[in-house]
């Protein structure tokens, strides 16, 4: 595990909020830190080879987008099945998230999925439920949204001092 820097930890701060619209966003980064561009740069390539970050994009508001059809999909799938399943599922560009929990007998494969309409998600789900395997599921449809962020891990790390 790689153990972060005072400034490595910075950096992610600000890699955590928007970048600055401007044409040389990372200049301004660059100014915060007290380091040259080709620094920041470097940096943040660094982290991305140690697997620190895995991307650098932009994030889109999928409601927005036209995304409104959403669902939790939660499976119940046999123990020796779930590693072949879950990445099964997760290779799906319209999965976003895919996880094993112990938790929640008998689903124990949770895989987020969204689609432009109710048909086409009901499509999505009817596919993902025959591929997975699974002896039994439930779908949990979203209704509103109270909360989406991303955690700002950098910043939760800084207080625990464990940079």
């Amino acid at each position: 595990m790689h153990r972060l820097s005072p400034i490595e930890i910075r950096l992610l701060e600000l890699a955590e909020g928007d970048l600055p619209l401007t044409r040389r966003p990372f200049d301004e980064w660059a100014r915060v830190l007290g380091l040259e561009v080709e620094e920041v740069l470097a940096l943040l390539e660094g982290l991305r080879r140690q697997g620190v970050i895995r991307d650098f994009r932009a994030i889109l508001r999928h409601q927005q987008a036209g995304l409104t059809a959403n669902a939790m999909l939660a499976l119940a799938v046999a123990e020796e099945d779930v590693e072949a399943a879950g990445s099964d599922l997760a290779r799906r560009e319209w999965v976003t998230h895919c996880y094993e929990r112990p938790d929640f007998s008998p689903f124990n494969l949770f895989a987020m999925v969204h689609a432009c309409s109710e048909a086409e998600l009901a499509v999505r789900l009817a596919e993902l439920t025959t591929v997975s395997g699974a002896d039994g599921y439930r779908v949990f449809r979203s209704v509103r949204e109270f909360k989406k962020s991303s955690m700002k891990y950098a910043q939760y790390l800084r207080r625990r001092g464990r940079g």
